[in-house]
């Protein structure tokens, strides 16, 4: 598409607390399967510094976040249990009103991260989500019926839904 892609700023939604390069790092998974593939410059790929430990991490990451003004666009996925970045159903990051959230006791391994706090997300210009896949068809379901899960108290939204994720929805 043509995007000035060499103006544009990338800024990471959640991370692992694991070692640099390590492949479970959404940063490593990114910058294989795309942010090399549009020639954006390093400085502009704002990695979280997770392997800093979640405080540490979440501490100089809101350092980067405070000096823009507000996403333009969040893209974020859900999971299975409703989440999006690492805010987890009933976990204490959801309610942190940091733009950077440290994460403790995720219910998937590695138990700690790094997120996006809530503020942060609510207050983008734009928020996308992508649900694919029957594994989230349960969440999508409570989320019709009305369920305040974490995906779904981040502000109006665009949804990408498929077919699969649609399936235990009632219309």
């Amino acid at each position: 598409m043509p995007l000035p892609w060499s103006s544009l700023h990338w800024y990471v939604g959640d991370e692992r607390c694991l070692s640099p390069g390590d492949p479970q790092r959404n940063d490593v998974m990114l910058e294989r399967h795309f942010w090399r593939l549009i020639s954006t410059p390093a400085s502009q790929c704002h990695r979280m510094p997770a392997e800093l430990g979640p405080e540490r991490g979440a501490s100089e990451y809101s350092r980067v976040i405070e000096k823009i003004s507000a996403l333009d666009i969040v893209f974020l996925g859900i999971g299975e249990d409703g989440h999006t970045a690492s805010l987890f159903p009933g976990n204490p990051a959801v309610d942190d009103p940091a733009p950077v959230v440290p994460v403790h006791n995720a219910p998937k391994p590695p138990p700690d991260r790094v997120s996006l706090g809530m503020r942060t997300l609510r207050q983008a210009g734009r928020r996308i989500v992508l649900a694919t896949g029957t594994g989230k068809a349960e969440a999508i379901a409570r989320i019709r019926h009305g369920e305040a899960l974490p995906v779904s108290m981040i502000g109006e939204a665009q949804w990408y839904v498929d077919n699969a994720a649609m399936s235990l929805s009632d219309s």
